[in-house]
């Protein structure tokens, strides 16, 4: 299982790729780069429409792979809260609003500061 960062990079790396390869192939910087790059034969080949097509299809998968990245990313940034909630835990991400400790009894460590190896300072006593 990959990070978050991670996921993020991978959904940007392939959307740029996916809408270059999807647009590009049917401009004229690409006839303009093959004629300048390739020799004629070669050049008449990568200037044919189902070369480009066949660019323009991995662009279309390329797009297809950061949409389910970008699902995926979104899964793990919406259910991250209740994964803390299960823990008993706080989550102060980006993900949503904090989840609420659990209350607990007097003198005991809030929030799982114990866990953390934190100790917990004393409630201040309330007057009546």
């Amino acid at each position: 299982m990959q990070s978050r960062i991670g996921t993020a990079l991978l959904l940007y790396v392939f959307a740029a790729l996916g809408v270059f390869l999807l647009v590009v192939p049917w401009t004229a910087a690409w006839t303009q780069a093959i004629s300048a790059l390739l020799p004629p034969p070669a050049g008449r080949w990568a200037l044919s429409g189902w070369v480009r097509g066949c660019a323009s299809g991995m662009g279309a998968l390329d797009l297809a792979l950061a949409a389910q990245l970008g699902v995926e990313l979104w899964r793990r940034l919406r259910d991250k809260p209740h994964a803390a909630a299960a823990r008993g835990g706080t989550d102060h991400g980006l993900a949503g609003p904090a989840v609420p400790c659990a209350p607990t009894e007097k003198g005991a460590a809030p929030c799982g500061a114990a866990r953390q190896g934190r100790e917990a300072s004393p409630a201040p006593e309330r007057e009546r």
